[in-house]
């Protein structure tokens, strides 16, 4: 909710968020690894733009209820994990106990945000969830353009007390699931 909330910043361009995870990885030798990964809005590829070496990077769709599961993985795991298959995009792999098709590669050296090897889409129910019930989040953001530092801190400042006062904003209902 609250990250719904903060995406109608006016001092913000984009606005990303992550938690991390960790998937355990079935590679092209049939083994099972734990891989970091990191659970990443769409949004991410704008605010940290770097172009995959194969396929693309994750859509807003790719993050709707019900979308197929898709990955993004990092340029050491498609080397060291998939002997750098040039015909790994659109493969289905075993993460855990489910599939996830493989949507790109990404450069290596990419790691955004701390060190990650693998990138699924962040799938939340924002839009039912209770102030400060929804689920722990990381967020970033870059700033619009003629906005400073100070712009963004005195808008969530702003969006803080409204939260902690109750203060219903058009179109989210602040204690209550929004309908």
């Amino acid at each position: 909710y609250d990250y719904q909330l903060w995406r109608t910043a006016r001092s913000i361009a984009d606005l990303g968020a992550y938690r991390n995870a960790s998937a355990n990885l079935v590679g092209a030798d049939g083994a099972a690894r734990p891989e970091a990964a990191a659970e990443i809005t769409a949004s991410t590829f704008r605010i940290a733009p770097a172009r995959p070496v194969l396929g693309r990077v994750l859509a807003e769709s790719d993050e709707a209820a019900g979308a197929v599961p898709v990955v993004l993985l990092g340029y050491d795991v498609w080397t060291k994990r998939f002997d750098r298959d040039p015909q790994i995009v659109g493969r289905n792999v075993k993460l855990g106990n489910s599939f996830a098709t493989v949507v790109g590669v990404m450069p290596e050296g990419f790691a955004f945000p701390m060190a990650h090897d693998l990138w699924l889409p962040l799938r939340t129910n924002v839009a039912g969830a209770e102030p400060r019930r929804g689920t722990a989040i990381k967020v970033f953001g870059r700033l619009a353009s003629g906005m400073s530092l100070e712009n963004a801190q005195a808008e969530f400042a702003s969006f803080g007390k409204r939260l902690a006062a109750g203060v219903d904003r058009p179109g989210l209902a602040v204690g209550r699931p929004v309908r």
